[in-house]
């Protein structure tokens, strides 16, 4: 959703509230600003689509993606990683990312079919037409509730710390 609706709305100020680095590829937008709340500090990079490549390049752990030098199957199987060289990342690094597939490095079937593989799965940009449409029509569409319930709603739930910044909500 949040990728959608950055790629969608540069017109406005837009602010991610997420310690996930997955959203970095975002910060070409001069729109997108992220905060951590997890080390309480604003993320940034000096340059997010290198960041983007580097990230698609060495896959994501947490997310149970692998380099592009591992198989698919590495993390569910237990295995290990194969270990992705410096070179490997520095020679795509000044790349157009639309012009990596073509690149020397892909010529090896392996390294391109798994770019591609994490390419789909990391790029926010590469999110299918018609779940954008789905994600835009639910943003643009959404009926904020009523807010005159929130008084009777701290009460039963006891939330009198929050009463001061009730206006807030």
């Amino acid at each position: 959703m949040i990728g959608t609706i950055s790629h969608t709305h540069h017109d406005s100020p837009l602010l991610i509230l997420s310690s996930d680095k997955d959203f970095v590829q975002l910060h070409v937008y001069k729109n997108i600003k992220q905060y951590s709340p997890a080390v309480k500090k604003f993320v940034r990079h000096e340059d997010p689509s290198v960041y983007l490549k580097e990230h698609i390049l060495k896959g994501d752990r947490g997310d149970g993606i692998p380099n592009i030098c591992s198989p698919d199957g590495v993390f569910v199987s237990g295995g290990r990683q194969k270990p992705i060289r410096k070179n490997i990342v520095s020679s795509v690094s000044h790349l157009n990312i639309d012009n990596i597939e073509s690149s020397e490095l892909m010529e090896n079937d392996e390294y391109k079919r798994n770019w591609m593989r994490n390419r789909q799965l990391i790029d926010l940009s590469l999110i299918p037409e018609e779940i954008k449409k789905q994600i835009l029509d639910t943003y643009e569409n959404y009926v904020t509730n009523d807010r005159s319930k929130l008084f009777n709603y701290f009460i039963q739930n006891k939330l009198s710390n929050l009463m001061d910044s009730i206006s807030e909500f």
